[in-house]
């Protein structure tokens, strides 16, 4: 609900401005000579920054999207598998042998992910970053003079604070579960070698008591 809430305030406060403000410096209708800023020319170059304004969202929308799905993945199955860990699977050597394959496909996964998107998170959390801060400021700097600039800057800042927040909130607690996880299944492991040898002595001792009886 954030992610499209934040997404229509942002384009609905950036074109209320644009109206606004046409001869703003940022625009390219402003960079033409006075004879060519016609409203033919206008509405086209108003559209061409529309399109490319909303090719930037959903190329950064869909990057967000893929992140956040990709770390609530990994950690609901951290949680799942160590709750198995602790539970039903103590004693069980073919579910140890499942939840270890598991854990080698979680990092495995998680690794390739990270290969392939470390750039890309580290260049989200950057803007993130630049967001929040400068949105913050230039509301504060410019809340008197340009209410409207001063808004749409604050709804930017809450917008980095809140994707920052909501995408990286599990993947933090990611290497701490996956500690976790590896020590229970050393554990589970110790405890079912101590069950097999157990049962290894028991069998053998046995045979010995029936061969020779």
């Amino acid at each position: 609900m954030l992610v499209p809430f934040g997404n229509g305030s942002c384009v609905a406060v950036c074109a209320l401005y644009y109206i606004l403000s046409r001869n703003s410096a940022q625009f390219l209708f402003s960079a033409l000579p006075p004879a060519y800023q016609t409203l033919p020319v206008f509405l086209v170059l108003f559209s061409l920054e529309i399109f490319l304004f909303f090719s930037w969202l959903i190329i950064g929308h869909h990057n967000l999207f893929l992140q956040t799905l990709f770390f609530q993945k990994i950690s609901r199955e951290l949680d799942t598998d160590l709750s198995s860990v602790r539970s039903k699977s103590r004693f069980r050597r073919f579910a140890i042998d499942s939840i270890c394959k598991g854990c080698v496909t979680i990092q495995l996964n998680t690794k390739i992910f990270n290969q392939l998107w470390g750039t890309m998170i580290f260049l989200t959390k950057i803007c993130c970053l630049c967001m929040t801060i400068f949105g913050f400021f230039i509301t504060i700097r410019h809340f008197m003079d340009a209410p409207i600039f001063s808004a749409l800057n604050f709804n930017l800042g809450v917008y980095g604070l809140i994707i920052f927040t909501v995408i990286y909130n599990n993947a933090f607690s990611i290497p701490d579960k996956m500690h976790r996880y590896k020590d229970q299944i050393l554990v589970a492991v110790k405890r079912i070698s101590t069950l097999e040898f157990l049962d290894f002595v028991a069998i053998k001792t046995c045979s010995l008591l029936l061969t020779f009886r």
